[in-house]
């Protein structure tokens, strides 16, 4: 299952243990104000890097294995 977006529902996801990967893309730009990347998390979620790629436009995409140990 592919998910974009839906803090909520992406939270609700891992804090089930459905969650394998998480791909994040961090585009070059400061908005200063927004909302959380996942909310209401029960614990901390570790993380290792699988793939990174950097784009001409400094947009960075990475993308991690979610440890579950």
């Amino acid at each position: 299952m592919w998910l974009f977006g839906g803090a909520e529902l992406a939270s609700s996801l891992m804090n089930l243990g459905l969650v394998d990967e998480v791909w994040l893309s961090i585009h070059p730009i400061v908005l200063g104000a927004g909302k959380p990347l996942f909310k209401e998390l029960k614990e901390r979620k570790w993380l290792t890097l699988v793939d990174s790629k950097v784009y001409e436009s400094g947009l960075v995409s990475l993308r991690y294995k979610m440890s579950w140990d």
